[in-house]
């Protein structure tokens, strides 16, 4: 995202949105929205799997959060 395409979401109060929309777009590439829903509905019977697409899903928030808002990935 360019600074002036990020300025321009501040004065909209599209960031959020925009956060959002990535971080969907991110977890996508790796699950479909059934998968998803099965890895939630099965994670107690298959936690080490839940794991997986947790630990997942959470990079993928740091990924979007440091694109869109420009925060530093940290470990």
């Amino acid at each position: 995202m360019t600074k002036s395409q990020k300025k321009l979401a501040e004065k909209n109060g599209t960031l959020d949105a925009l956060y959002a929309a990535r971080v969907h777009a991110l977890v996508r590439e790796r699950y479909s929205l059934s998968e998803e829903l099965s890895l939630l509905r099965r994670r107690e019977e298959k936690p080490e799997n839940f794991g997986t697409y947790y630990d997942f899903v959470e990079a993928c928030k740091k990924a979007a959060r440091a694109e869109i808002y420009g925060e530093e990935m940290s470990e």
